[in-house]
């Protein structure tokens, strides 16, 4: 018997003509044109048709062939979906060094790779997480998901004989641009660390930071003012042009391409206050 593989689970029902949601794990769900399996648990696989399906909002809905309603479907909910082996494209490892690269450059073989192959959303957004917030898999679970109440202490070991306390101390006002200052004790040091604020209204101006893997974008390499800005949209420039000058404490640090190309955004003007890393202007 071929060996099977678990590329998705069936979710929760959709409507009432008899659509499920599926949790897909594989790139693509063409492999719902072909024959696969259905499995309730450790129940003996049994084979299944789609007689259509559909993405919505970046998630297939699947239509069973024998499916009439909402209350067949119900049945079978959380039931796995097995794809042949033998039925999964061949890998493209070339083509998969090329993706991979495009959002981390050094990355490393073969395991995250292989872990691209097999989960490549997964290990994507996995990827650009981390990048945003760092290594945080020592900090704990209930931390991570319900966040910390004021006062509370959280100790996190980092490495071996180096241990960071935390205390959550309050949460400022919200800013102009959308955020809230965070205050925090780190080893009995206070400190204070500007967040996004999810609950902020479309009104609150956005800080757009710059992809540091894209070329295309310049961003600001320090927090300050912009004193200059020497292009603007539809102007020539090449690598290493001064697209723009920062001032802060009395020091100036030039913003410069890094790709040759036409100025196509610009985002800011002279005297206007930035954050490190916040889009500037964009080439294409």
């Amino acid at each position: 018997m071929a060996r099977r593989i678990h590329m998705g689970t069936l979710a929760r029902p959709h409507g009432i003509k008899g659509e499920i949601c599926v949790d897909w794990y594989a790139d693509s769900p063409s492999l719902l044109d072909g024959p696969f399996w259905l499995q309730a648990g450790d129940a003996p696989p049994r084979p299944a048709r789609a007689r259509s399906w559909r993405m919505h909002k970046g998630r297939p809905l699947l239509l069973l062939e024998g499916v009439t309603g909402r209350n067949d479907i119900e049945a079978l909910r959380g039931q796995k979906i097995l794809v042949d082996r033998d039925l999964l494209p061949p890998v493209d490892w070339d083509q998969l060094r090329s993706e991979i690269r495009k959002f981390y450059p050094n990355y490393e073989e073969p395991r995250s790779l292989i872990s691209f192959a097999m989960y490549p959303k997964v290990y994507e957004e996995y990827i650009r997480h981390r990048k945003e917030y760092g290594y945080i898999m020592r900090m704990g679970s209930h931390v991570f998901f319900n966040g910390m109440a004021i006062g509370e202490m959280n100790k996190i070991n980092i490495e071996d004989g180096k241990t960071l306390m935390i205390k959550y101390i309050g949460l400022g006002d919200r800013n102009d641009d959308g955020t809230r200052n965070v205050q925090f004790e780190l080893n009995g040091m206070r400190r204070e660390v500007s967040v996004p604020d999810p609950t902020a209204t479309d009104s609150a101006k956005t800080v757009v930071m710059a992809d540091p893997n894209d070329k295309s974008q310049a961003g600001a390499s320090i927090p300050g003012m912009v004193s200059k800005v020497n292009v603007k949209p539809g102007d020539q420039v090449k690598v290493n042009d001064v697209l723009a000058v920062i001032e802060a404490m009395k020091m100036e640090t030039s913003v410069v391409a890094r790709m040759d190309g036409t100025v196509d955004e610009v985002f800011v003007k002279g005297g206007q206050s930035v954050k490190a890393g916040e889009l500037l202007l964009t080439i294409k």
